[in-house]
């Protein structure tokens, strides 16, 4: 595999690059310098800390200059009962949290609620000195009133009300998801033999990715997840089933669904449109096949970039997806409200909520420097 200093765009810097691919790294990560629950870890002693400066020498805990931004400006959330104060940061990337795919933006990530302070109120620390420094609210900040709103839409919206799904008259063999939809028996059948093929294929295309990974200047967020769940694929494959033929062979709908494998690589805002050109340009070396490319960042309800690749070895189609640590964690906390669009059952009123919220998120989400001008494939 080529070296880094053969990589389109790669850029070589020192110590510098490497805290700031530390900052990204998801919480709870050994080399991160935040803990699981978003709070940054204490400094690590140094020797030389109680060490006394020579006369001539400056303290070592003399001032430091102050850090320039280099974020673009963050967006406002107008909303009337929101508040500055500042609360704790988000939590880890929850279960299945990598897929958003181009077509209807489906994310698999699980409820992310937010942890309450000792007097009831959401609290969230600043992750970085640019994020407190902004006028108006910061991503952070405005995060859980998000999470707010969302338990508020349960409330109103309770789902333990809704009946259970029938599934007395299925046939033997047969699939029926929570959604209502549902596989004939021959169909359930044929995609449990293409999820076998499907997971074999993904460790190799994992592998591959890993070697991305390693000079890029993003990270893979939601690598645990990267496989679809079997029944979130049946649950695809009978959507798509409802607008196919009746007779339609189930390989030609399976082939639609372009998020079975799926990955997250995860930028910070002030490299994000070069690293994320980059990035293209270097899984094209290295053999993966650019289906489609689709740019998200001035869509109302959704943030980020989302691809398709085949891998040229397994034929296997894949989805990749660009995305900030804010655009990453719009994603999660959204995927419940996509969830519940999706459902058979649910009324117009509470899908123009939902459509609402996802909105309301997507409206407050940082958009980096350069990245409304990523061109689109084909």
């Amino acid at each position: 595999m080529a070296g880094q200093q053969d990589r389109p765009g790669a850029v070589e810097t020192a110590s510098g690059d490497l805290a700031q691919r530390m900052e990204r790294l998801p919480p709870g990560h050994p080399s991160s310098p935040y803990n699981e629950d978003g709070t940054r870890k204490p400094p690590v002693f140094r020797p030389e800390d109680r060490e006394l400066p020579l006369p001539d020498e400056p303290a070592s805990d003399a001032e430091p200059a102050p850090r320039q931004s280099d974020e673009p400006d963050q967006r406002s959330l107008d909303t009337d009962d929101l508040t500055k104060e500042s609360a704790e940061s988000p939590e880890p990337p929850a279960p299945e949290a990598a897929g958003h795919e181009i077509t209807d933006r489906e994310t698999q990530a699980s409820e992310d609620s937010g942890a309450d302070g000792d007097d009831g109120t959401a609290r969230l620390e600043p992750t970085s000195l640019d994020d407190s420094r902004s006028d108006s609210p910061s991503w952070w900040q405005v995060l859980p009133h998000l999470k707010e709103q969302w338990e508020r839409h349960k409330e109103r919206w309770p789902q333990e009300q809704r009946p259970p799904v029938d599934r007395s008259t299925d046939e033997p063999g047969s699939w029926r998801g929570e959604s209502g939809r549902a596989l004939s028996a021959r169909d359930n059948a044929h995609v449990d033999a293409r999820c076998d093929r499907i997971a074999k294929a993904e460790e190799h295309i994992t592998r591959r990715v890993e070697d991305i990974e390693r000079p890029s200047a993003g990270v893979l967020a939601g690598k645990d997840f990267r496989l679809k769940e079997r029944d979130r694929l049946k649950d695809k494959v009978a959507a798509l089933r409802e607008d196919a033929a009746s007779d339609a062979d189930p390989d030609h709908i399976l082939a639609d669904v372009h998020d079975a494998v799926r990955y997250t690589l995860q930028y910070g805002d002030s490299d994000y449109a070069e690293a994320v050109q980059s990035d293209v340009i270097w899984m094209k070396d290295q053999g993966f096949d650019l289906i489609r490319l689709k740019n998200f960042w001035e869509d109302r309800e959704y943030k980020g970039i989302n691809s398709q690749w085949r891998d040229s070895e397994t034929s296997q189609i894949f989805e990749m997806q660009f995305h900030t640590r804010e655009s990453f964690e719009a994603k999660q906390i959204t995927h419940k409200a996509y969830e519940r669009m999706n459902n058979l059952n649910i009324t117009d009123e509470e899908a123009s909520a939902l459509h609402s919220y996802q909105h309301e998120v997507s409206s407050i989400v940082p958009i980096p420097n350069g990245a409304k001008d990523i061109p689109e494939y084909p």
